[in-house]
């Protein structure tokens, strides 16, 4: 039930534009000026002639990979991946950046000598576990790739950020849709304003940190007047709810946090 249609045009018009805002990461020229501008097929093939960002990210990916590395950097990491058949660029995401849906779906049958690593398409803007034999460096030239020159593939990781853009986006949307389901008798009094949530959808598309999602989701709950929320929850859990929101930093908490709104069921 849509309480709040007259806010669905304010608040929704900056938020659900994630996909905008993808095309316009994904269509960063600044990847010029690492790769070069008209590199010959000769050049494309030559590991010589990359630069600085897929040294960095090779290194990263290295590093996490080496079984003799114990102490794994828990960071983004540009990568290529196989996929139907195909080599595509990809981010390895770091563990905070996993969505709950992937959290669940962890394969079960690896073992110790196999390992799975969480890879985000920027193309299909989607999260999928791929077996580590199917991921390799990004200063290789796997054979087939998904694009024309490897020079496409990079531009479309060169920001490592954008794995968590994404999901950020997609979690405080998420918020907003929650904020329109909810009934319009089990907000309080302050909270009956079209202007409020839009003030709120605007702090929640700026949110730089899963903390801060926690604190939006926190004064969505406190939103909702007493006699809506369920006793046990109040008196049982409450507490430790508001901790969590105070102190998440992945996007599993967040979801978890969210999941908690909808079983009011209000």
């Amino acid at each position: 039930m849509v309480m709040f249609p007259c806010v669905q045009n304010t608040h929704f018009e900056e938020l659900l534009c994630v996909e905008n805002r993808q095309e316009d990461i994904l269509s960063d020229d600044s990847l010029q000026d690492i790769v070069g501008e008209d590199s010959s097929s000769e050049d494309q093939m030559n590991p010589s002639g990359h630069k600085r960002f897929e040294q960095i990210t090779a290194d990263k990916f290295q590093g996490e990979t080496s079984q003799n590395n114990r102490d794994e950097v828990d960071e983004p990491v540009a990568v290529w991946f196989k996929w139907e058949g195909k080599w595509n660029a990809g981010i390895k995401c770091a563990m905070a950046d996993w969505p709950l849906s992937i959290v669940k779906a962890k394969p079960t049958h690896v073992d110790e000598q196999s390992k799975c690593f969480v890879i985000f398409s920027p193309e299909t803007r989607s999260f999928s576990w791929v077996d580590m034999l199917l991921v390799q460096s990004i200063d290789k030239f796997p054979q087939p790739i998904a694009y024309k020159t490897y020079q496409e593939g990079l531009q479309m990781v060169q920001d490592l950020g954008i794995a968590r853009q994404f999901i950020m986006q997609k979690l405080a949307v998420e918020m907003l849709y929650m904020v329109d389901q909810l009934h319009l008798n089990a907000l309080k009094e302050d909270y009956r304003n079209a202007m409020v949530w839009k003030q709120f959808a605007m702090e929640a598309s700026r949110c730089q940190h899963y903390s801060d999602l926690g604190r939006m989701v926190q004064r969505l709950q406190k939103s909702i007047m007493q006699q809506y929320i369920k006793d046990n929850w109040k008196v049982h859990s409450s507490e430790s709810w508001d901790e969590r929101c105070q102190s998440s930093n992945s996007a599993e908490i967040i979801e978890q946090l969210q999941e908690v709104i909808y079983n009011f069921g209000i």
